[in-house]
């Protein structure tokens, strides 16, 4: 008897991409489509396809603020900016932003909608990536963007939707809104140590086992990348 289990993973970005996420090529200004996939596997182990879900968090995992911008209105000269996009008459802001442990320079446009260049090769050129990126809702904050992130040790591309806010505290803040998911399908009928004669009558009790043992295992998981994060800002 088989038991399909849904294994959501909270790891936006940096642990997909260590283990063999995709990349995605080309210059388009548009997020990945919903259905973007990532092959991840252990060693020696069976590999899982994973789909990329621009929503929020799963298994109740909470989702810690992180700083963005400060709306610049002028670029700084120790920031680092080479080269800019063509001027197209809207408000611009200039900043600095760390994501995934990468420091990257971004223009924050105030266009309809508005537009998100990211610096994602970290070279000062903001004419060489990808996007610009469109926000989701009118206006400037609160709003939604999808941005791609480049992994260069690994050689991929990830996208990384994320929810960007004005903070009382002054400056704008972020959080992730997004994950990856997959499928994880265990035939417990041939589990190890089991007799084939119970097998069927044990089989679903063993797995709702394994998936509580699972669960545990992923949610440390997320909660070490995210520690790692934010050692590495």
């Amino acid at each position: 008897m088989r038991k399909r289990t849904v294994i959501a993973l909270a790891l936006c970005g940096m642990l997909l991409a260590a283990t063999g996420c995709r990349k995605e090529t080309g210059n388009s200004q548009q997020a990945p489509a919903k259905n973007s996939v990532a092959m991840v596997s252990a060693a020696g182990g069976t590999p899982i396809e994973l789909r990329y879900v621009p929503e929020g968090f799963p298994l109740g995992l909470s989702v810690s603020q992180g700083f963005a911008l400060h709306l610049f209105e002028t670029p700084g000269g120790n920031q680092g900016f080479k080269t800019l996009p063509p001027d197209s008459g809207n408000k611009r802001y200039y900043d600095e932003f760390t994501i995934a442990g990468q420091s990257h320079l971004v223009i924050t446009e105030e266009s309809n909608p508005t537009r998100f260049y990211f610096d994602e090769n970290r070279n000062g050129n903001l004419t060489d990536d990808r996007g610009p990126f469109a926000a989701e809702k009118e206006g400037l904050l609160p709003n939604n963007f999808t941005i791609q992130i480049r992994y260069d040790a690994e050689k991929v591309v990830v996208p990384y939707r994320m929810w960007l806010f004005g903070s009382p505290m002054g400056g704008v803040r972020f959080y992730p809104v997004c994950h990856w998911q997959g499928e994880l399908t265990i035939d417990g009928a041939k589990l190890k140590g089991v007799p084939k004669l119970l097998s069927k009558k044990v089989a679903s009790t063993v797995e709702d086992l394994l998936v509580k043992k699972i669960t545990p295992n992923l949610l440390s998981v997320s909660d070490g990348l995210q520690k790692y994060l934010e050692q590495k800002r």
